[in-house]
């Protein structure tokens, strides 16, 4: 079993946070829907470790975790589409897909998919980390998505750190929305609807 903190926003567990992160670690945490992985951005290795750990398909993209759309400043182009769902609707279940620059981190294919996880201590390790993070969810590809580290069976064993909040309440993934268009595109139907959506950006 890895080390296991309470997921507590304490200097204690940030510190301990950051110094795995910044070795290169992948870090098991909890969100407002299921747990995740972390890594630091930029760093190619513990990348490599999550498709291994996952025995996920090498091409597929990876997201970011953002407290702010403007944490992606030098990374994508603007896009005033997914700037006004951020403001309205971050932190929370939604994940923007929008333009992005060829050296952004999580870059696939001119595109790249952030959202703000809305779970203290993340927004607070994000502060630390100067506002990006790799992230993935806790599962072997295809398994389903963890609630708790227990649902993560042996994969658990082969992260680093884990953040422990218990059994997460049963709810919906982030929706997932395409900003590249003149209009907003789910491609995952999730907590937020497409009426919320359209109402933020004016489209009633």
């Amino acid at each position: 079993m890895s080390a296991v903190l309470p997921a507590l926003s304490t200097p204690a567990t940030l510190r301990r946070c950051v110094e795995t992160l910044d070795a290169g670690g992948v870090i098991a945490v909890p969100t407002e829907t299921v747990y995740g992985l972390i890594c630091r951005a930029g760093r190619d290795d513990a990348m490599r470790r999550i498709v291994d750990m996952k025995r996920r398909p090498g091409d597929k993209p990876f997201a970011l975790f953002v407290r702010r759309w403007s944490d992606l400043a030098g990374h994508a182009p603007p896009c005033a589409m997914a700037q006004r769902l951020a403001d309205a609707l971050w932190p929370g279940p939604l994940t923007l897909v929008a333009a992005a620059h060829p050296e952004c981190p999580a870059e696939r294919d001119g595109s790249v998919g952030a959202r703000s996880p809305d779970y203290p201590v993340l927004q607070d390790l994000l502060a630390e980390c100067g506002g990006l993070l790799i992230n993935t969810s806790l599962n072997r590809s295809g398994e389903p998505p963890a609630r708790s580290l227990d649902d993560a069976g042996a994969l658990i064993d082969e992260v680093d750190l884990a953040l422990d909040a218990g059994q997460l309440p049963r709810r919906s993934p982030s929706t997932v929305v395409d900003c590249r268009g003149s209009e907003p595109k789910i491609l995952r139907v999730g907590e937020i609807g497409e009426d919320r959506l359209r109402s933020v950006l004016g489209l009633e």
